[in-house]
């Protein structure tokens, strides 16, 4: 079975040995399918003698019950009432929750594995037999497999067998993350939409700088987008009915099982949909709020829901969405959500590279992530990876967002040696989940901040570029928004010129973008010179 102790919970990562932390005092719980709803209670009354339960919350999917133990428990005592639940005769398995800094870990009784392409199918079927393994589903990336664990309280040391077995590339568990969540237009809101115009007086409840913003409107004189440029909001679904965004659904896909639509699973869920009005809101249609690439098409991806501590994801969901999105034609996949990187999954590293790889016939599509909204040195996964871009916020005052920018409010954008670009990432207004649901009653939403809103501002300008140059690399694309950012706008301190950890290239400038886009001819590779505006 799972041996556990100082370093009993550990596994596999890119050939790296990865403990497991222990993030709180909180166990997972699975209780078996013969266990009605109505019995719960009765059955957490019972435990409660034994275990200790604070506090109880319940995931929907997977369906999972999550124990808040007595914070003052003694480590000892911990591991005596998960040995109790794991005995009592209505759970399925029990495992501590995991955590790395902010965000949190579950284990499952599945595990991915990447077979070695000569590796057999019947080679593969016997070792699956003699391991007590079974087969849930063939993932959408090359000889790759979800599989179940015969024993579920084994389902560590199994994923590192295969691991470490001569037939596979890798194999890791498919964990449960709770992660944090990242012309002139005559849309009502627009003129406080600093971010595309900032006056320094457009500001929500607040002042800026003027100019410190993308540049939009010279932007959209060149190009506003095409219908055939897709952008995917990877999240947590969007309000598919939205006033201000139904038109522009081209495709929608849930990688949550037993979900039928990519509309969010509760009245919470209003994240993704903030996303997508910063991206591609329809504009000039006399309300709401207007997108960045405002003729670009909208791809909505649904791979987690809002749970009881935060946004609820599972590793095999994100290789789902991330693949059924480049297979389906999403040019450009912006991320708003992220992880601490040494607890990536090697399974989405690759769905990622399939993107920036094959997707766009062979070009690549861009994809973009957010950094962090915990004015850390370190940048979040998958924002991390080199073939991504890593998106940070900048203040209304063209500072990196900290907790002393001018905009008052008491958080930071991440900062770190993978930081590319920083976008506007304060008080934007965006599209809110309609009616109560959402973040507020109504159907717009006038502070969303964090790297989740300038994530999907910049993958807004990859749109407008891709429409303007469809024959550009996802490299190309990703060197234009880089190379035309504007540098040394920022604090000083922190605002070097060139690459610096701070702000990356600069803040992205829309404009200077499609100018230097414009220098491709598509036949040969021009030497990008920055401008001096």
């Amino acid at each position: 079975g799972l041996a556990y102790g100082d370093t009993g919970f550990w596994y596999y990562h890119e050939n790296q040995i990865i403990q497991l932390q222990w993030a709180t005092n909180q166990i997972a719980v699975v209780f078996k399918n013969n266990l009605k709803t109505i019995d719960k209670p009765s059955t957490l009354a019972s435990l409660d003698r034994t275990v200790s339960i604070a506090e109880v919350a319940e995931l929907t999917y997977p369906e999972m019950t999550l124990l808040q133990l007595d914070p003052n428990i003694s480590r000892y005592s911990f591991l005596q009432s998960l040995d109790d639940l794991r005995a009592d005769p209505s759970v399925n398995y029990a495992f501590p929750v995991f955590g790395q800094g902010d965000a949190r870990m579950i284990l499952t009784d599945q595990f991915m594995v990447q077979f070695k392409s000569s590796t057999t199918l019947d080679t593969i079927q016997t070792y699956n037999h003699e391991n007590n393994v079974t087969v849930v589903k063939e993932l959408s990336l090359p000889n790759t497999y979800l599989m179940q664990a015969g024993d579920s309280l084994d389902v560590l040391a199994v994923a590192n067998r295969y691991h470490e077995s001569e037939l596979t590339v890798y194999s890791e568990p498919d964990f449960v993350f709770m992660l944090t969540s990242m012309s002139y237009p005559d849309d009502t809101h627009y003129p406080e939409q600093w971010g595309m115009e900032n006056t320094g007086s457009n500001i929500p409840s607040g002042s800026g700088t003027e100019d410190a913003d993308m540049d939009v409107e010279a932007a959209w004189a060149i190009e506003k987008g095409n219908p055939d440029t897709i952008i995917a909001i990877i999240d947590m679904g969007v309000d598919l009915n939205h006033e201000d965004l139904d038109d522009k659904i081209v495709a929608e896909y849930t990688a949550i099982p037993e979900d039928t639509d990519a509309n969010p699973q509760s009245s919470s869920d209003g994240h993704g949909t903030s996303c997508a009005g910063i991206a591609v809101a329809e504009t000039n249609n006399a309300l709401g709020v207007a997108g960045m690439c405002p003729q670009c098409s909208l791809m909505v991806i649904q791979v987690a829901y809002q749970g009881p501590y935060g946004m609820v994801t599972q590793a095999s969901w994100a290789v789902d969405g991330i693949n059924w999105a480049v297979d389906h034609g999403a040019d450009v996949l912006s991320a708003s959500w992220g992880f601490p990187p040494s607890s990536a999954s090697t399974a989405v590293n690759q769905a990622i590279l399939h993107a920036t790889t094959d997707g766009r016939a062979g070009l690549g599509s861009l994809f973009l992530a957010a950094v962090g909204n915990f004015n850390e040195n370190l940048i979040y996964w998958p924002a991390s990876l080199s073939n991504t871009i890593a998106v940070g916020a900048s203040s209304p005052c063209d500072e990196r967002k900290n907790p002393d920018s001018c905009d008052g409010e008491d958080w930071g954008s991440h900062y770190g040696p993978e930081l590319d670009i920083v976008a506007p990432g304060v008080r934007w207004w965006t599209t809110d989940m309609t009616g109560e649901d959402g973040f507020v009653s109504g159907d717009y939403l006038a502070y969303f901040s964090g790297t989740s809103s300038s994530t999907p501002a910049a993958a807004g300008l990859a749109g407008l570029i891709i429409s303007y140059r469809s024959c550009l690399t996802q490299t190309q694309v990703r060197n234009i928004i880089e190379q035309s950012a504007d540098d040394l706008v920022g604090n000083p301190s922190e605002d070097s010129a060139g690459w610096d950890q701070y702000m990356g290239w600069g803040r992205i400038n829309a404009h200077q973008a499609l100018l230097s886009a414009g220098s491709y001819s598509c036949i040969y590779v021009p030497i990008i010179q920055k401008s001096s505006e």
